[in-house]
């Protein structure tokens, strides 16, 4: 009977969750280099896709930013990306886009767990181009699939722990005694 428990316990802490659900193909669609004349001698050229954020973090460097449901019981998670597919960033020049030059040889991706109406969500985002370590040349992904991994919280844990019933108890020896009050 004791055994149980401490199989539950060590399944619990042992396990990661994959969530599955979430790994569905990502495409970005709509990359483009454009320049925006704002005088007659200057221009700014700007990347973008369909539905691109810009932050100051990432200067003029479009990020791709996604929210997924998340549950509370689950704690930790990390993003990964898999199966990236990258293709070349057509006009891309380090002299004509200054924070092109930011951009790292490897897509890094920020993830944190936000709240709205005491709801949670798992909120990740990453810059979606690079410069190709092995061609110098600077790449854009256009297809990817996510993979949230977490593990489960010490609170479930401790709850599933918690589950263990004595054997015998001090209210089943003894003599029982039912009382009216009129």
């Amino acid at each position: 009977m004791r055994l149980k428990p401490i199989i539950v316990l060590l399944l619990l802490l042992f396990t990661v969750h994959v969530l599955t659900a979430q790994s569905l193909p990502r495409r970005i669609d709509g990359f483009r280099v454009s320049v925006v004349k704002y005088t007659d001698t200057d221009s700014l050229v700007h990347i973008g896709f369909n539905g691109a954020v810009f932050t100051a973090e990432s200067g003029m460097l479009p990020v791709y930013l996604e929210r997924l449901d998340w549950d509370p019981s689950w704690q930790n998670p990390e993003v990964r990306l898999s199966n990236m597919i990258f293709d070349v960033l057509d006009n891309a020049d380090e002299r004509m886009i200054p924070d092109l030059a930011g951009a790292g040889q490897e897509i890094t991706v920020r993830s944190v767990v936000t709240y709205e109406k005491k709801k949670p969500f798992l909120t990740y985002s990453f810059i979606p181009v690079r410069k190709n370590p092995w061609l110098g040349i600077y790449e854009k992904l256009t297809s990817f699939q996510v993979e949230v991994i977490s593990g489960p919280s010490p609170a479930s844990i401790r709850q599933a722990s918690s589950r263990t019933y004595s054997a015998s108890s001090l209210l089943a020896s003894g003599n029982w005694y039912k009382f009216a009050v009129k």
